[in-house]
Order: structure tokens, then sequence, then C-alpha cells
């Protein structure tokens, strides 16, 4: 049986599995407080924006496509520190160059770990 406290382990592994909160507490001390929540908001919404471009490219087989959005939204991750989803992305990068089937299934893998990555950074306490 789940408890709240089971629930909040359970997201703080979570999140600590997608994100590498140091680059998250460096961002703080580099840039300050209020500008490390707009630039997570704006993160955020890049996020968003590249999901969506990532489901309708798969959808269409769009294998050019899946490797370009890879590309973009793998350089977001890396700058945030969501070092597990920037290497997937990365491996769609590539195969996406070579037009492989089986980049369709790997794009979902992303398109998954992004969502929960999203959601993982919505969570960070920054103060």
């Amino acid at each position: 049986m789940l408890n709240l406290r089971n629930i909040e382990d359970f997201q703080m592994t979570t999140q600590e599995t997608l994100l590498n909160p140091k680059v998250l507490q460096q961002l703080v001390k580099d840039i300050g407080l209020e500008n490390a929540r707009k630039f997570m908001d704006s993160l955020d919404s890049e996020f968003q924006i590249r999901i969506e471009n990532l489901r309708r490219a798969k959808a269409e087989k769009a294998f050019e496509q899946l490797s370009s959005e890879a590309h973009t939204l793998k350089s977001s991750a890396q700058i945030s520190g969501a070092y597990k989803l920037a290497e997937i992305l990365g491996q769609i990068e590539l195969k996406g160059k070579l037009k492989d089937e089986s980049l369709l299934v790997l794009t979902q893998e992303a398109i998954t770990i992004a969502d929960l990555t999203r959601f993982a950074f919505l969570d960070v306490k920054l103060d």
C-alpha cells in the first residue's frame, strides 16, 4: 500500500533519475532565482512544442524531421541536466539519418521520457 511518504520518495527518485539536480542548483547560482524560474518556464514551453513535433513526425514517419527535432530538444535537455533524455534524443538524431524503422519505437520512448522529464521540472524547488 502506498502512503504519502512512499509517493514522495517515488517522485524524488524519479526526479533524480531524470534530472541532474546539480545543474539546476548551478543555474540558480549563475543567473539568480528569478531568472532561473523564467528559464524553467521557457524550457517547459520548449518541451511541449518539441514533444508535439516528435509525435507528429513519428506519426508521419518523417525521419529527417525526427532527427531535426531530436537535435533541438537534445540541446535543451543537456543544458537543463536532463541527461537521460539527451542520450536517447542523440540516438534518434543519428538513426533518423538512416531512416531506420526501429526509430519509431525509440521515438516513443523519448516522448515518454520527455513528458516525465517535463513534469519532473515542474516539481523542482529552485529556492
